[in-house]
């Protein structure tokens, strides 16, 4: 039985140092998932360096959280874990749940490659559980030709929230079916991350600091 899990995103260097023996035990959930190739280049290399086998898990994104919880729960799970989003650390490490590696990341020289404002995702109470690994952003596309059409520059698009809804409205033909702004309403995190882009951008945030409360009463949000 598993007593504990690092909530750890996986570089081949930060694996040289954790120290374990026997099986190392990872599952990968999500869209890295399909990265076989990526993967088995990871495990080999680390194997080859180490000596220690790796045994891997792969789950769709749709039932991965759920079955890491369950089996963290049970007192079960892996060594290690691809998480998804720092939300998961602080639910995690709050439960006990997580070993923090700031020992580990101490004699890695990889940190400095890591933006800062990453860190924060894998951390809770002061200590670090995890590694970041990658991110992505967001952008606002826009359709140069509805613009044109609609009387606006299309070399100009907007640069401000009221331009942002001035142009909307002016692009907007409900009879044809044309609208000046598209937005994911599906029930998925896809609804989530396109809010993420204004809450944030407005100095709002979903939690308070020290995650033990919504921090949705604000202007900003």
């Amino acid at each position: 039985m598993k007593k504990f899990l690092v909530l750890f995103l996986m570089f081949v260097s930060v694996f040289a140092v954790i120290g374990f023996s026997d099986i190392l035990t990872i599952w990968i959930g999500g869209q890295v998932a399909e990265l076989d190739d990526t993967w088995d280049m990871i495990i080999n290399k680390f194997t080859q360096e180490t000596g220690i086998k790796v045994e891997v898990q792969l789950f769709g994104f749709a039932i991965y959280y759920d079955k890491l919880l369950t089996a963290l729960e049970a007192g079960q799970g892996p060594d290690l874990a691809f998480a998804d989003l720092g939300g998961w650390v602080p639910t995690f490490a709050k439960k006990g749940w997580l070993t923090p590696i700031d020992d580990k990341l101490a004699v890695w020289n990889g940190t400095e490659q890591i933006w800062e404002n990453l860190w924060p995702t894998v951390t809770y109470a002061g200590r670090k559980y995890g590694l970041p690994w990658y991110t992505d952003c967001r952008l606002l596309l826009y359709n140069k030709n509805m613009l044109d059409q609609a009387g606006l520059d299309g070399d100009n698009p907007p640069e401000t929230w009221e331009e942002l809804v001035y142009q909307a409205m002016k692009i907007t033909n409900p009879k044809k079916r044309i609208y000046g702004y598209g937005v994911s309403g599906t029930k998925t995190e896809h609804a989530t991350l396109g809010y993420l882009i204004f809450l944030y951008e407005a100095g709002g945030k979903f939690l308070t600091d020290d995650y033990s409360a919504a921090a949705f009463n604000t202007p900003e949000v």
